[in-house]
């Protein structure tokens, strides 16, 4: 599955992206199903190509000026 259809599954969008950071926009409910597939997603990032491999650190907050947490520790309200 594509990162467009990840994002589509949960009614989610890419707002920003700047350099290795990308901001998505998901509803509070989608974060505990869509985080895994998304550090998943990373991982597989380049295939067979790349050698090294790539971790994906899955962040949550409530806006883009909150702090944000580890998806893990997140508690939807």
């Amino acid at each position: 599955i594509g990162e467009r259809d990840l994002l589509d599954e949960y009614d989610s969008e890419l707002l920003l992206q700047v350099h290795d950071e990308v901001l998505i926009d998901a509803p509070e409910g989608a974060v505990a199903e869509l985080a895994p597939k998304l550090e998943r997603l990373g991982a597989e990032v380049g295939g067979a190509e790349i050698t090294v491999p790539i971790v994906l650190d899955v962040k949550v907050g409530k806006n883009w000026g909150s702090e944000m947490i580890d998806w893990r520790e997140y508690r939807s309200t």
